[in-house]
């Protein structure tokens, strides 16, 4: 008898999504990508497979904020008054 073994669902991510490529697959050699919200950054690999043993190859990324810094520059120019 033949048993194939599925994966659990792949982790779900705080301020991100992960969708499984060719659907709703979740046997063994079956792919997740993981992406991040817009101004939030993935820390981890974007794509993961479903292996032998129904466990997924790596660990859950997460989504950190990005900041951003402006400097601002100060312009000065030459004033000139009459009086």
């Amino acid at each position: 008898m033949l048993y194939l073994e599925v994966c659990e669902p792949p982790p779900s991510i705080t301020n991100g999504m992960v969708t499984l490529q060719g659907g709703s697959n979740l046997s063994f050699g079956a792919v997740a990508t993981y992406k991040c919200n817009n101004n939030f950054s993935l820390d981890g690999d974007y794509l993961h497979t479903c292996e032998n043993g129904a466990l997924w190859d790596l660990s859950t990324p997460t989504c950190n904020r990005m900041y951003f810094w402006y400097t601002a520059k100060s312009v000065f120019t030459d004033i000139e008054v009459k009086v």
